[in-house]
Order: structure tokens, then sequence, then C-alpha cells
């Protein structure tokens, strides 16, 4: 029995220890988890991981059945029960997830700091923020930081935030570029409807077509779980190409 004890806490220890890694503990946490066998990761487990925990759950059972709304009360209430890090994210998301990008980007600041300065979610979650808000410089000098740092992170996502945030600042051959570059990466049709238009907006009619006849005759050709999944973006193609056209 006290065996079988030890190797669960040894086990306990090591996936705490793999946990306050992955989410860029502080070395305080650390050196806890690695030099205090038991109390060190029942601390960490009660102080970070299981609010952290508690709010995701609240932050999951606050959104309706469409997942679009959030109780932001709910929320912040948890915070004001477990004021950390993890709990400061969530509320952060949370604020993104209803549009309240201003507050989003005060709490992503308040988690990028110490030893999570540098972490890449965070930091491309702030851009998206920031690029939402309409701070489209911000966004595009955090997203350059982080290609710089963290070159290999989502390194698809965080050029499509770029090439979004250079359209917002009217630098269109540089974000069609970027989209082109993209285009045989992405799984789904995104990529092909954002460079047919952003060809559009540059005057390049004569591609613009290429892309959304492409991109529309595949689609076609699709299963109907593909075409729903993909539905927003066939049918913006679908609007451009019968404006372009004339065709009613």
């Amino acid at each position: 029995m006290i065996a079988l004890l030890v190797v669960v806490s040894i086990v306990l220890q090591i996936a705490f220890g793999v946990h306050a890694w992955n989410r860029r503990a502080s070395a305080f946490w650390l050196a806890s988890i690695v030099f205090v066998p038991v109390g060190g990761w029942l601390a960490y487990a009660v102080i970070e991981w299981l609010p952290g925990t508690r709010l995701r759950g609240a932050l999951e059972s606050a959104a309706d059945d469409d997942g679009e709304a959030v109780d932001l009360d709910a929320l912040r209430a948890a915070v004001e029960d477990f004021d950390s890090r993890a709990n400061r994210e969530a509320l952060a998301r949370g604020y993104s997830a209803v549009g309240e990008y201003g507050k989003a980007i005060e709490e992503f600041e308040r988690c990028l700091s110490g030893t999570r300065a540098e972490l890449p979610l965070l930091r491309m979650e702030a851009a998206f923020a920031e690029l939402k808000a309409g701070r489209h410089e911000d966004a595009a000098r955090r997203l350059e930081a982080l290609a710089e740092s963290n070159p290999n992170s989502d390194p698809e996502r965080r050029k499509l935030l770029y090439a979004q945030a250079l359209e917002q600042l009217g630098r269109l051959d540089e974000a069609a570029g970027i989209l082109a570059a993209l285009l045989p990466e992405f799984v789904g049709e995104e990529i092909c409807c954002r460079l047919a238009l952003m060809e559009r907006k540059r005057g390049n009619s004569k591609e613009a077509l290429r892309l959304l006849k492409r991109m529309l005759g595949r689609c076609a050709k699709a299963s109907p779980v593909y075409q729903r999944e993909q539905r927003m973006w066939i049918e913006l193609a679908g609007e451009a190409y019968k404006e372009m056209t004339g065709d009613t």
C-alpha cells in the first residue's frame, strides 16, 4: 500500500511538473514541485491548477447552446475567488469571445508579464484582440515580435493574422503575398477567399475571378459536411463573384 502511494505521488509530481513547465509557471513553483515532493505539487494543484480548471469549466458552462454568449459575471466572480494568471487568461478569453476587445487586451497584458511574457499562445490571442479592436499597428508589431522569437509556434495562424493587420494598414501587396504563400498550406477555403477578395481590392480583377471561380467549382463538388463547415467563406465568395460578373 505504501509503495503504491509512493508511485502515485511520483506520477503526480511528474505530471504537475510538466504542467507547470508547459504553462511557464514561476521558478518558485517549479522548485517547489521538484524539491518538495508532496507539499510542492499539492500546493500547486490547489493554488494554480484547480482554479484554472474551475474557471475553464465556468467558461464552458457560461456559453449558450450556440457557444456564443458568455456570462462574464461568472468569470469575474471566479477571478475574484482565485486571482491567478490562469484565471486572468480565461477572463481575457471571455472578454474576447463577447467582443469586448479593449478589456480583453488589458487582461492579456496583465497575463503577459514575468515568466509568461514570451508565451506564444497568449501573445497571439492578444494580437487577435488588438486586430479586432482596430489597433492594427499594435497587432502587427506584436506579431512581428512573435515571428522573431517563436517562428515555429503556429506559423500559419500567425501569418494569417499578420496579413489581416497589413491589409488594414494599407500594405496590400505584402498581405497578398503572405496569403498566396499560405494558400497550399491551409485546410479549408478561408485563405482562398481572403486572397481573392484581396486581389479584387488591389484591382487585380482577373486573378480574383480566377480564384473565386475555382473555389466555387471545387466547393460545389464537395461533400455536404464540407460545405456546411465552409459555409461562410463559400457565401462570401459567391457574393463577390456575382458582384464582379453581374451574374444574378
